[in-house]
């Protein structure tokens, strides 16, 4: 027999740009309640996948490889011991051609969608799976 609610229950993938600099995040999870991702607390998945009784869970996808927030930088962030703020701004001040801009962005992308596909995939088919055993 399906859990109560489980025929709606929503897997989801989510980008989440950095609003102050040049990189992004990936989370994933589900709901069952049909809330809007966006308003889940984040959490961190467990080695015995006590989350998968839950209702709802999300996380992002570095706690699955990396047992850490993960970010993807597609160009270094600055670091204020080794890097000169005046030329950091400066070069970000300056317009990127599209070509650049596919070049910086093209190894971060590929792998995070490595990453989503080698582990976070397989963990919301892990969890669909148990679902739906029980």
């Amino acid at each position: 027999m399906k859990p109560a609610g489980f025929s709606s229950t929503r897997l989801f993938i989510i980008l989440y740009p950095d609003t102050k600099g040049d990189a992004f995040t990936l989370e994933i999870g589900w709901t069952a309640r049909q809330h809007f991702p966006e308003a889940l607390a984040l959490s961190r998945p467990t080695p015995s996948r006590a989350e998968f009784k839950e209702q709802d869970f999300a996380c992002r996808l570095g706690g699955l490889f990396a047992q850490s927030d993960y970010w993807w930088f597609v160009r270094p962030d600055f670091n204020p011991l080794t890097d000169d703020l005046v030329a950091f701004v400066k070069d970000r001040m300056e317009r990127i051609s599209p070509t650049n801009a596919s070049a910086l962005v093209s190894p971060p992308v590929e792998d995070a969608v490595q990453k989503l596909v080698s582990h976070g995939l397989p963990y919301l088919n892990e969890y669909l799976t148990v679902r739906r055993s029980q």
